[in-house]
């Protein structure tokens, strides 16, 4: 199994006085299923002592958060941006495979410079995506999937080191990409949230982390 870094999101919880750090937790269900141990990555612990400690194989940026460009007075999402910001570079810079699931996407979106917006019903709705035959995310989801949608921003354009491989149906808004350079992959829907895991979800991720072959099977933790 391999150790990836799991980003969080971070809540203020007034009757404590307390910021806190939380995981859906889901993904600690989901991620041994897909060959991933979980390791969360606290926004206030040095990154480069983190990493040098975990030595993690890989990144993964979960949900949660606005990231700056839409609540750029929000000193949560800013804490939050800066942290991701610094795990990205440092991934960046050991090759390591990184996955951006919807805030995640979207950070990864804030960092290389891409075009984005807020959009309509895209929330607690389930949507057809069609996806791009020549994709890595075609070996699993095949050409057309439907995915569960939790977000109010869209990306509508990427810079030359990408490409989409998915897009709404309907409005055209990118639901997932990857890059032409890197070992990095985004989507906008939630593995976590579907009642139950779908297998090409997992075989996504596992092989995403792993290298491994798309024969691989859903194996029990």
């Amino acid at each position: 199994m391999r150790k990836v870094l799991v980003s969080q999101r971070l809540d203020t919880i007034e009757a404590y006085g307390e910021v806190r750090e939380s995981l859906d937790i889901r993904w600690g269900e989901l991620l041994p299923a897909c060959g991933v141990i979980p390791v969360p990555c606290p926004s206030k612990f040095p990154p480069e002592q983190f990493f040098r400690a975990i030595n993690p194989q890989g990144l993964l940026l979960t949900g949660g958060n606005d990231t700056l460009q839409f609540a750029p007075d929000d000193s949560l999402s800013r804490l939050r941006q800066m942290h991701e910001f610094a795990l990205l570079e440092l991934a960046l810079s050991r090759k390591l495979p990184i996955m951006g699931v919807c805030h995640g996407m979207q950070i990864i979106a804030e960092y290389f410079n891409f075009t984005m917006q807020r959009i309509d019903k895209h929330v607690a709705i389930d949507h057809p995506i069609s996806i791009e035959a020549s994709s890595f995310l075609s070996r699993f989801l095949g050409k057309e999937s439907v995915v569960n949608s939790f977000h109010n921003n869209g990306i509508v354009a990427l810079n030359p080191q990408f490409t989409a491989s998915a897009r709404h149906t309907g409005d055209q808004t990118i639901e997932a990409f990857e890059s032409l350079e890197h070992n990095i992959i985004g989507i906008m829907w939630h593995p976590e949230r579907n009642k139950a895991y779908r297998e090409s979800d997992i075989k996504l991720i596992h092989n995403f982390f792993t290298n491994v072959s798309d024969k691989w099977e859903l194996s029990t933790p």
